[in-house]
């Protein structure tokens, strides 16, 4: 009877789990794309926070790639596709990386050094991408560093964005899982599995 009961709390406490990972998955997916779609300064969005925090909190790394890009495309369904694609997704896609790294060690300093990093890695690369068209800036050293300058205004507004919207994402949704979890498996009929999950 105890081998039993024992099983079941396990499937349970794993239904639950891969639950809390879907309600991940679809929380980033739209707070990526209405970042993008409400009215907002120059790259200040959440997408870049989405993105790490997709790398720090879904498991599953095809999900945690997938969820930025997702974003991305629902949102530029809208706002109209364009010749950088390939740099901005491919940016987001190195983003979940940075994520990854610290997604065993998610302490409050980690999540705010993979901010600035990743705001730097997007300047970079997305920047590279615009001079890389050869539209806009000669396509020699003088025409690079012409666009990372021009580019500056636009990386400030990514930098404080990631630095806000990171931590305040990551910990919203830390506590909105705990919740989850914690309430869900509480429900599970006969069983009392409120010492399985405590809330941080």
């Amino acid at each position: 009877m105890k081998a039993t009961l024992s099983g079941c709390k396990t499937q349970l406490v794993k239904a639950t789990l891969s639950q809390a990972q879907g309600l991940i998955f679809v929380v980033l997916v739209l707070t990526g794309a209405l970042s993008r779609l409400v009215p907002h300064g120059w790259n200040f969005t959440a997408m870049g926070a989405v993105t790490i925090v997709s790398g720090l909190l879904i498991k599953n790394r095809t999900l945690s790639i997938t969820a930025p890009l997702l974003a991305l495309l629902i949102s530029d369904v809208v706002i109209g596709f364009h010749s950088t694609m390939i740099y901005v997704y491919g940016a987001y896609a190195l983003i979940v990386g940075l994520g990854l790294l610290f997604s065993q060690d998610r302490k409050f300093k980690n999540i705010i050094l993979t901010s600035v990093a990743a705001s730097l890695l997007f300047f970079i690369i997305s920047n590279f991408g615009v001079w890389a068209q050869g539209v806009m800036y000669p396509l020699n050293i003088s025409g690079l560093m012409q666009c990372f300058m021009m580019g500056v205004p636009f990386y400030k507004n990514q930098f404080l964005s990631d630095l806000i919207f990171t931590p305040l994402l990551f910990f919203s949704l830390v506590k909105l899982l705990n919740s989850f979890t914690l309430s869900t498996i509480k429900s599970g009929p006969v069983l009392n599995t409120s010492k399985i999950i405590k809330p941080t």
